[in-house]
Formats: C-alpha cells, sequence, structure tokens
C-alpha cells in the first residue's frame, strides 16, 4: 500500500514557481508517510506545471522499484499505489513489441502499456490500483482507478489546481487553496445520508471540498479543455443457462484458485487473514499448497460470542501454518478507536474497522507487508445475513417463509443490526 500525490496548475497561473509546487508535495506526502515507510520522491512535470510525488511500500522489485518512474525517455510519468496481477504476461509481449525495460517491477508495465495502447490500456488491466500519470508529448494527466477503487484515490479541482492524493488529508496538508489553508472541513451532506442507509455513493467523501474517483473510472485533464470523467468498463452479467453445475463448480474453483496464485506474487513473504470464517479459510487452504512456511493473522475479541480465534486456530494447523492472534478487547479498540478513524476518513459503521488496524499493526510489527485475505467474498457469494433475509421475503409460501425466518434469527443472532 502506497502513498501517492500529484498537483497540476490550472488556468492562467499554470507557469508559477516550482518551490510552491515541491514544497506542497512533500507535504502531502508527509501526511502519507504511514502507506510508504520504504522510501520518498517526485518528479516535476509539464515544465514546472505539475509535480507528482510517492511514498512507496517496497513489495515488486525493492530496489528497482523507486517512483514516481518514467519510460526510456522521460515522456510518460507515473506515480502509483497497487499491483498488476498479470503483470509479467504485459510485459512479455511488450518486450516482444519492442518496449525497452529498466526494471522488474509491474509500476513501469503500466507506463509502456499506455505507450502501447493509449487511453484504451485500461482495459488490459488485471489489478488493484490507483495512480496519477503524465504525458508529456499531449500535455495530458491521466488519473485512474481499478474496477471496483480497491485503491482509493482523491481529488479536488479548481480554477487553479487540480490536487490528487491517496487520502483527503493530503489534500488539505497541500497548502494551495485559501478555504483549505483557512482550515474547513465541511462535512458532505450527500456522504452523512448514504451511510445511514449502508450505502456509499461513488464520487463522494465525507468531505464537501474533495471527491473520490469512482470505481473503473478515469479522469483526463489535457489542454485548455475541462477535465473528463470517464468510465471505462463496466460490468457484463450474461448467465449462461446450459451451464452445468459440476462446470460452474469447476469454473469458480479455476478462477478462485487463479486469483490466490496471482496475490502471491511478491518479492517479500505474503501472509494470511484468517478469521476462521469459510472464506478466509479457503484462502488460507490454498495459499498453504503454494508457501513452504505460511503465517496465518487473527484477530480476537476476549472470549465473547464474537471471538473465533480458537477455531481459526484449528484451522491454520490443518494446513500447516503458523499461527498468531491478537486480543482485541473493549479497551483496546476504544484505545485505537480515534486513529483508525483519522485512517479510514469516514464514519465507522462497526468496531470490525478498528480490530482490523490492530491486526494491521501485528502484521506490520512481524514484518509481514503482505497478506491476502477473504475481503469481498461476501458481495460476489451472497454471504451477508441480509441476502438470506431478502430471499425469505421473496418467498411466496408464507408458511415456510416463516419457519426459515425463526431459523435465521436463531443462526444470525449475532449479526442483528439496523440492516435486518
Amino acid at each position: 500500500m502506497c502513498g501517492i500525490g500529484a498537483i497540476l496548475r490550472r488556468g492562467p497561473d499554470a507557469a508559477g514557481p516550482v518551490a510552491e509546487l515541491t514544497n506542497s508535495i512533500n507535504k502531502m506526502c508527509s501526511q502519507l508517510r504511514h502507506r510508504g515507510p520504504d522510501g520518498a520522491g517526485y518528479a516535476v512535470i509539464g515544465g514546472g506545471a505539475g509535480v507528482l510525488g510517492h511514498v512507496r511500500l517496497s513489495v515488486i522489485d525493492l530496489e528497482g522499484g523507486r517512483q514516481p518512474m518514467h519510460n526510456e525517455d522521460g515522456s510518460v510519468t507515473i506515480t502509483y499505489n497497487g499491483e498488476i496481477y498479470d503483470y509479467k504476461d504485459h510485459r512479455a509481449k511488450l518486450e516482444a513489441a519492442g518496449h525497452v525495460f529498466r526494471t522488474q517491477s509491474d509500476t513501469e508495465v503500466i507506463v509502456h502499456m499506455y505507450e502501447e495502447y493509449g487511453l484504451g490500456f485500461l482495459e488490459h488491466l488485471n489489478g488493484e490500483f490507483a495512480f496519477v500519470l503524465w504525458d508529456e508529448t499531449r500535455k495530458r494527466l491521466v488519473a485512474a482507478t481499478d474496477r471496483f477503487a480497491i485503491k482509493p484515490l482523491h481529488y479536488r479541482l479548481t480554477a487553479r489546481h487540480a490536487l490528487f492524493a491517496s487520502e483527503a488529508k493530503a489534500i488539505f496538508a497541500a497548502g494551495l487553496e485559501s478555504d483549505l489553508q483557512a482550515g474547513a472541513r465541511s462535512f458532505s451532506n450527500d456522504f452523512l445520508v448514504g451511510p445511514l442507509f449502508g450505502a456509499f455513493p461513488d464520487g463522494i467523501t465525507l468531505f464537501e471540498n474533495v471527491a473520490s474517483l469512482p470505481a473503473a473510472h478515469r479522469l483526463v485533464i489535457e489542454g485548455g479543455r475541462a477535465p473528463r470523467l470517464e468510465r471505462y468498463w463496466m460490468p457484463a452479467f450474461a448467465t449462461d443457462e446450459a451451464m452445468t453445475f459440476e462446470a460452474a463448480r469447476d469454473g469458480v474453483r479455476t478462477h478462485f484458485e487463479n486469483a490466490v496464485r496471482r496475490r502471491q506474487i511478491a518479492d517479500v513473504d505474503v501472509g494470511t487473514y484468517l478469521s476462521g470464517g469459510l472464506d478466509s479459510t479457503l484462502v488460507c487452504g490454498l495459499m498453504s499448497k503454494h508457501t513452504r512456511r505460511l503465517k496465518a493473522f487473527n484477530v480476537g475479541f476476549g472470549g465473547t460470542e464474537f471471538d473465533e480465534s480458537g477455531l481459526a486456530r484449528k484451522i491454520a494447523d490443518h494446513f500447516g501454518a503458523e499461527f498468531e492472534s491478537v486480543n482485541c478487547d473493549e479497551r483496546v479498540l476504544l484505545d485505537n478507536l480515534v486513529t483508525t478513524l483519522w485512517h479510514v476518513e469516514k464514519p465507522i459503521a462497526n468496531s470490525n474497522a478498528v480490530a482490523k488496524f490492530v491486526l494491521s499493526k501485528l502484521t506490520r510489527e512481524r514484518g509481514y507487508k503482505v497478506v491476502v485475505t477473504g475481503e469481498g467474498s461476501d458481495e460476489v457469494f451472497g454471504g451477508y445475513p441480509y441476502f438470506k433475509q431478502e430471499r425469505i421475503w421473496r418467498m411466496r409460501d408464507r408458511r415456510r417463509a416463516n419457519l426459515l425466518m425463526k431459523r435465521f434469527r436463531a443462526l444470525e443472532r449475532r449479526s442483528e443490526s439496523l440492516l435486518w
């Protein structure tokens, strides 16, 4: 998880002093230092019209992957956070097409893919990412997020500047806009309405002054034209009615195994989070097939009914993984609440966010920079309780529905909340 920042001057003041930009990008990157403790750098772009900044968590090509990164002649520059899972395949094709690489980093693959495919290169990427790229020849800035915006990218557009950062706090730290210098931190009314109903609309943050680049979008700024926010990908749900259950089952397994294998590509040790649930158990099992020394990290909840650390330990033992758990009781939750809020920059719906922050601290203290988790599976496979509840609501056989609702309430009592 690296941290990125970028500033581009706009309008008649585009040729101001470079020192102002470098001072601001240093302030921005200082606010993101926790995301990239292994290195930092910046690059001036557009002949002084802008600057890209980066703080690095080194995972691939530990020595050669420093950023911002350029192509061979310096005409394309990028600051990037993320991982391209199939970058080695892309690299082989690009080298065959004549592109020359200087590093082993997946970052450099993005630069050359932009050269090869132009703005359409995003459709070829399989990974999680957020980046800001500068094309000196076209005087074009491209900011983009992955298909699900797993890696965040915040931005602010004014008549004088375009500012980008991994976190909103870095944009406030830049000190370039009068309202931000005055400390204005107006909350977004749209954002405050959304979480109440468990929904976070695309493109908004907690702050009125800062937007979030939506999933599968790019923001293009070039010449004197207005910025263009463009969607580059849409999910497609084409049901194959002829597919057999066996074919569907085997297909899910193949995709799942490929996804786990790709996420283990790193030049550092890769661990796993193990909650004891179905999804993290499957991840742990598949990782154990490809890892000689697998470390599983867990967070427990002080022996309460929410504590599954005992089950998680049994699972780790079954797969031969080294297991370590951190206890997260009420005092630990309270002690880490404010710091977690500072990092996530949004209201916390439940204590899991704090627990994950505590777990992340333990993981880093043990020397691990990368872990694979089961996050996102409930959304894809309908694992949340309210998916089951809605299915019961839609049943026409009310007698059977009432019986199932009783079972549902008994089984899902721990997750009872406003949502059900």
